[in-house]
């Protein structure tokens, strides 16, 4: 291996730079630390500090527990009947909507009888 003084010039120059920036930094860095460490030396003992008041809870093991749930959705009929009448005609009146409860006995609608 080559010594530092059979170099090129030029590499020589680059390799004293880095040696050069590389002292520079270590002595950057320990003065730092050294100013640091003077300050921390020279101050006085931190102040004790008061302790913050807090509030307790008493909290109670419990079995279960209630809350309101609501769903979104759709509801459909389990059971369709389909309705006709014995003599054909035209409806005059419904007497309950799609959707609504019906009793057994309920009228559901009323032939118009004008043709009759």
């Amino acid at each position: 291996m080559k010594s530092v003084n059979e170099l090129a010039p030029s590499r020589r120059r680059g390799i004293k730079s880095s040696v050069l920036g590389i002292a520079a930094a270590i002595a950057i860095v320990a003065g730092l630390t050294a100013l640091q460490h003077a300050r921390v030396a020279r101050d006085e003992a931190p102040q004790p500090r008061m302790p913050l008041p807090v509030s307790t809870t008493l909290y109670e093991s419990q079995d279960s527990y209630q809350r309101k749930v609501s769903y979104l959705g759709l509801i459909a009929a389990a059971r369709k009947a389909n309705l006709g009448f014995e003599v054909p005609g035209q409806i005059s009146t419904l007497h309950l909507r799609q959707g609504s409860p019906v009793q057994a006995g309920d009228i559901i609608v009323t032939l118009d009888d004008a043709a009759l």
